[in-house]
């Protein structure tokens, strides 16, 4: 298990890219880890001895992953700017809903995807 401490990973969770950002734990493959420790995003989380923490799988198997909101263009500016912070938007100086959906629009697009070259996002 791996610590993210810089930047945003892209977990691929059934057919949804979840990111973990800073901060986060993800339990992923050794080479993944390992992976992600050489690039300087991550730290492994060890227990009080020192050593790996054991594998939890079926822990965070069963955990329900949190799924990016929904939108649309009828939804109210505010509720627009909540759900692109989730994306990780900063939409605060935005001030029409079409230009926080092109945003939000983009970030769905650049969401790294899982063991691909792009999938520590800075």
């Amino acid at each position: 298990m791996v610590k993210i401490i810089k930047g945003t990973y892209g977990r691929r969770k059934g057919s949804v890219i979840v990111p973990v950002r800073a901060g986060e734990t993800v339990e992923l493959t050794d080479e993944q880890e390992a992976r992600l420790v050489k690039l300087g995003v991550a730290e492994y989380v060890n227990d009080s001895d020192g050593a790996p923490a054991p594998s939890s799988s079926d822990e965070t198997d069963e955990q329900e992953a949190p799924e990016l909101p929904e939108y649309n263009d009828k939804m109210k500016l505010p509720e627009l700017k909540e759900i692109a912070e989730k994306y990780g938007v900063d939409a605060s100086a935005m001030t029409t809903k079409k230009e926080i959906i092109a945003a939000i629009d983009a970030a769905r697009e650049e969401l790294p995807t899982v063991g691909g070259a792009g999938d520590v996002v800075d």
